[in-house]
């Protein structure tokens, strides 16, 4: 196949970083091809706060792909004084704290760990813009934990919500929180 082309020519040619590079750039358009499914999907369904969510972190990733890919030249901008990077990324992370918390307050009327994913992406978002504004890697640290446990949440919580008596053998419970509609799974 062409793929297995492509990286057997890499390892010929001890060309590791093009193979790195290759991988990186699957990864990209299938979990972008995925989203845009999930995104549309989710818009003919008129499941309207989670085609808005994924656009929003959508357009995070994109736009913080683009902070770091050099052609853009954002980063080699702040070259000369590197506190005034930090204290961008600390003010444009903030930005995303507020919209997660945004989001937290509009899932207050669904499941706990639907509005639990977007409290531990608030944490995150806010964490990483303090560790940008004191420079703390113990910040960061904290920042990776509050984002490995809304992977975990989000997970479960999209695993539960797909599966059901139809499709799957085995469904995962839900708790919803009070005044939802969403239905306890049995």
């Amino acid at each position: 196949s062409f793929i297995g082309y492509l990286l057997r020519w890499c390892r010929s040619n001890n060309s590791w970083y093009l193979g790195f590079l290759f991988w990186r750039y699957l990864e990209y358009v299938y979990i972008k091809i995925g989203n845009q499914f999930i995104k549309q999907i989710s818009l003919l369904t008129k499941l309207l706060l989670v085609f808005t969510a994924l656009t929003s972190y959508g357009a995070f990733w994109l736009s913080f792909a683009a902070i770091n890919i050099p052609t853009f030249g954002i980063l080699a901008a702040y070259q000369k004084d590197m506190t005034q990077l930090s204290s961008a990324l600390a003010f444009y992370l903030i930005a995303w704290a507020i919209l997660s918390f945004i989001f937290m307050l509009l899932t207050f009327k669904s499941t706990v760990l639907l509005s639990g994913f977007f409290l531990c992406l608030t944490a995150l978002f806010s964490l990483l813009s303090a560790s940008y504004f004191v420079g703390s890697v113990a910040l960061t640290k904290a920042a990776g934990a509050f984002g490995v446990i809304a992977v975990v949440a989000a997970l479960y919580d999209t695993f539960a919500l797909l599966a059901t008596k139809q499709n799957s053998y085995f469904t995962l419970s839900v708790i919803p929180l009070p005044g939802s509609e969403a239905k306890q799974k049995k």
